[in-house]
């Protein structure tokens, strides 16, 4: 587990997780040319309720499933 110290929405915070999603995070950030205090105020802005590192995880998780996923024209064209 790792810890970093975020501000999030203005607010300094210590976020703990692992490091494959820092990891992530971090490359995801890059990909949107924002920093990683930015990314992680526009996911726990949505969060609705749920801890920091939870909204994060899943948000971390939703983006490698839909990087993995064909395209839907393909994926409606394979369908018999």
């Amino acid at each position: 587990m790792t810890k970093m110290q975020l501000t999030v929405n203005g607010k300094t915070t210590v976020i703990t997780m692992e490091g494959k999603f820092w990891r992530e995070m971090f490359r995801i950030a890059g990909d949107l040319d924002i920093s990683l205090d930015d990314l992680a105020s526009q996911v726990v802005g949505e969060a609705r309720g749920r801890s920091m590192a939870s909204s994060l995880r899943t948000f971390v998780l939703a983006n490698a499933v839909a990087g993995s996923m064909p395209e839907p024209e393909v994926m409606v064209g394979s369908v018999h």
